[in-house]
Formats: C-alpha cells, structure tokens, sequence
C-alpha cells in the first residue's frame, strides 16, 4: 500500500505536467502544418470557383495544374503570443506543386494562427 501511495506520488504530477503542457495555449508543429495546408485548399478552391465562373463549368481550367501546391516539412521555430488566442510563428517548410515545382521550395516565414472553435488557422493579418 505503502509502495502504491508513492507511485501515485511521481504518476500523478507528471500527468498532470503533461496535461498543462499539452495545454500550454501556442499551436504545435502538427497544428500549424494542419492551417498551412487547410488555407492552401481554401485558395485552391476559391481559384478554382473563379477560373469556373470565367470560362464555364465545362471548360478545362487551365490553372488547375498550378493550383496544386502541398505544404510539408514544417518545423516551428518559435511563436509569440500576439493577442487573445492568437500567436505569431516563426515558421520553415516546404511547398512543392503548381508553381513551386515537383523538387519544390524550402521558405520561412512568420505565420499568425488563430485559436478559433475548429481549431488552429492561418490569419491573413
């Protein structure tokens, strides 16, 4: 019993270290690549809708092999808070695709993400 109290001693501050970590507010790695990737479906598809209004829905869009940007390799340098829910990161990774090319192109930049109700996104502010 003894033995038992001390385990739960060491367990449950560490899961509780864990836990507040995981809570810590700024977006992860994960959480950014997700944005990045859903804000360049979003343009994608709003280019797409354009290119379709301009030439028909029938006609082959000939922008859609451009359109076709993946985001990869992102690694978070770091992130500030930049007001309530949101964070400013600094952040490398790859886009290949469309105009980037198949061996694609490794950028940085900073990238504000927004803690909204569906999650982490990409602020165009």
């Amino acid at each position: 019993m003894r033995k038992m109290r001390t385990s739960l001693r060491v367990l449950v501050p560490g899961a509780l270290a864990i836990l507040l970590a995981s809570c810590s507010g700024e977006p992860s790695e994960s959480d950014i690549a997700n944005a990045l990737q859903k804000a360049m479906n979003a343009e994608r598809e709003q280019l797409e809708a354009l290119g379709a209004g301009l030439m028909g829905k029938s006609a082959p869009n000939p922008m859609s092999g451009m359109l076709d940007i993946r985001i990869s390799d992102v690694e978070k340098i770091g992130c500030q808070e930049s007001g309530k829910n949101s964070y400013s990161c600094d952040v490398r990774y790859k886009v290949s695709g469309g105009l980037a090319g198949s061996d694609g192109r490794s950028m940085s930049a900073p990238v504000r993400m927004i803690s909204a109700s569906e999650g982490w996104v990409v602020s165009g502010n």
